[in-house]
């Protein structure tokens, strides 16, 4: 079913017979849940096999299951790639903002979505939680810096929103395994 511009509605039709066996389901869209319509077509079948009072009338309420099902998993899948469009524009921010600390409540606002759904799905696309997502990217940014610059620790420190160039170092060593001169050191520029 779906709505047109005007008022009216378009209904389709699906039609079988149910005199041969039942067909597969088509393969234009794929369901990743589709054991519960397997069995509605299989309910279908023994409706039709023993040839019960009202079969007919059993049968289209199945198929209309089975059309109920597989609409209801096309909606699943699209709100699922809407959620991830919506975290992208979050990450997105992250990776355009890599020079300053970037608070939660930013995130939140950019993908729209309310505070636990965002934890939830931010950690299930990133396997992480969004706070640590970009402190990685800051320091992964930072690590660019030093490479690619002449800059000293401390303005590296500075250019990507840490006050405190100890902690920076900390944070540095706990993400990369060195100190930033120490990472410098043995990773020279080409």
């Amino acid at each position: 079913m779906k709505t047109d511009d005007g008022d009216c509605l378009i209904f389709y039709a699906v039609h079988f017979n149910t005199d041969s066996s039942l067909p597969d389901l088509p393969h234009f869209f794929h369901l990743p849940e589709s054991r519960r319509v397997t069995e509605l077509f299989r309910s279908i079948e023994a409706v039709r096999s023993r040839g019960t009072y009202l079969h007919r009338w059993q049968e289209n309420l199945l198929l209309q299951s089975i059309l109920l099902e597989i609409h209801l998993e096309l909606h699943r899948a699209a709100v699922g790639s809407y959620t991830e469009l919506r975290l992208r524009r979050a990450i997105s921010y992250i990776h355009d903002n890599p020079t300053r600390h970037i608070d939660v409540d930013e995130l939140l606002l950019k993908s729209g979505m309310g505070k636990s759904a965002f934890f939830q799905a931010f950690r299930q696309l990133t396997g992480t939680s969004p706070a640590r997502y970009a402190d990685r990217v800051r320091l992964e940014h930072a690590r660019d810096l030093l490479l690619g610059t002449d800059w000293s620790v401390e303005q590296v420190a500075a250019r990507c929103g840490y006050e405190d160039p100890f902690y920076f170092s900390r944070c540095f060593r706990k993400e990369f395994g060195l100190s930033p001169r120490k990472y410098r050191q043995e990773n020279p520029a080409e």
